[in-house]
């Protein structure tokens, strides 16, 4: 979730760079709120707002990675670019992991929760998956010629995609192509820009036809084993075009709309704040995933959409302030949120 790429500081990029940290700001909030839902509406699994939020938002963040990833990998130094990702997402995810799963002993000591006492090493999935693949791709700009880094990335997928080591390979098959996808992206946002938004438009025409056969059957959690099997190949296929078709449909809001939206008075502050809330996605994403334990004890209260939505806006906040709070001691900073340094507000 953090931005792996360095920018230049020039007028237009910056502006260009703060347009990728709205849509950042936008996509953890989708994954906030979609989590509030679970909180709040015994019949989450049937809400339509939840429904649209989980056939594309971790899709999208993985693509937002994989833009950010560099070009240029095979010019930084191999252990330093491990190093570097180890202390930034895998140190937080297994250390984040045993916190979440001391906080499940509670409501199972209780006798709330019929979860087992167990340690979740992927309650944090995503950095844990972004890791192995920022990891890969240093390993893949090793290799000096483009067809064998391609090669190298097929067989990969081709790897993880017949692995049927659960849960981590379900979730690597699914995110894989989603980072490629936004690797490939940053060399389209070349093309010009009406052309840009005719292909966002197709892509988004894609969505509206799939979304409808979305369920929670068809998540990334709830698919099966083997999907070689035909029987199994449609809960795929809705899978990745739904995630294709909501990322289109999101892009194509942003690439209309963020210009315009700059160019109001009355509406910097909200793009300016959902900007800046892209910049700290990581320790949201990190702290947010603590309070997944009150679904153990919470079993649901009502279908309000807006409270549902107000709910998620807060947690936003409250997270920050906890980040912010537990930034103060550093060695709680490099373990939970893999900084050295602390943000200066």
């Amino acid at each position: 979730m953090q931005q792996t790429d360095n920018t230049n500081p020039t007028s237009s990029h910056a502006s260009r760079e703060r347009k990728w940290d709205f849509l950042r700001g936008i996509a953890i909030y989708f994954v906030i709120l979609g989590h509030t839902i679970q909180w709040v509406d015994a019949d989450w699994k049937h809400n339509p707002l939840f429904e649209g939020i989980y056939s594309f938002h971790m899709p999208l963040f993985m693509f937002i990675s994989g833009y950010f990833l560099r070009n240029n990998l095979q010019q930084i130094a191999f252990w330093k670019w491990q190093k570097q990702k180890t202390h930034q997402l895998l140190i937080p995810s297994l250390f984040n992991s045993l916190i979440y799963s001391a906080l499940l002993l509670i409501p199972i000591s209780w006798g709330i929760s019929t979860r087992l006492a167990q340690w979740d090493a992927q309650a944090l999935w995503y950095l844990n998956v972004l890791w192995l693949l920022l990891v890969f791709a240093r390993i893949v700009a090793c290799f000096p010629f483009r067809f064998l880094r391609i090669l190298l990335w097929m067989g990969a997928y081709a790897f993880v995609f017949f692995w049927h080591y659960y849960p981590f390979s379900m979730y690597a098959k699914f995110m894989l192509p989603f980072f490629l996808l936004g690797h490939l992206y940053r060399k389209l946002t070349q093309l010009p820009h009406p052309l840009r938004l005719f292909l966002l438009a197709a892509g988004s025409l894609l969505w509206w036809f799939v979304l409808p056969l979305w369920d929670f059957s068809h998540s990334i959690y709830m698919l099966p084993y083997a999907p070689s099997k035909l029987t199994n190949m449609l809960h795929y296929l809705i899978l990745y075009a739904n995630g294709f078709g909501g990322i289109c449909t999101t892009l194509l809001l942003t690439e209309g709309s963020y210009a315009r939206l700059e160019g109001f008075a009355s509406l910097q502050p909200f793009v300016k704040s959902t900007a800046w809330v892209g910049t700290i996605t990581l320790p949201i994403y990190v702290v947010q995933t603590h309070f997944f334990v009150i679904r153990e004890v919470v079993k649901g209260f009502s279908r309000n959409y807006l409270l549902q939505i107000v709910t998620a806006l807060s947690l936003v906040l409250f997270c920050w302030a906890v980040y912010r709070i537990l930034c103060k001691v550093p060695f709680l900073r490099l373990l939970l949120f893999g900084e050295k340094n602390s943000h200066s507000w």
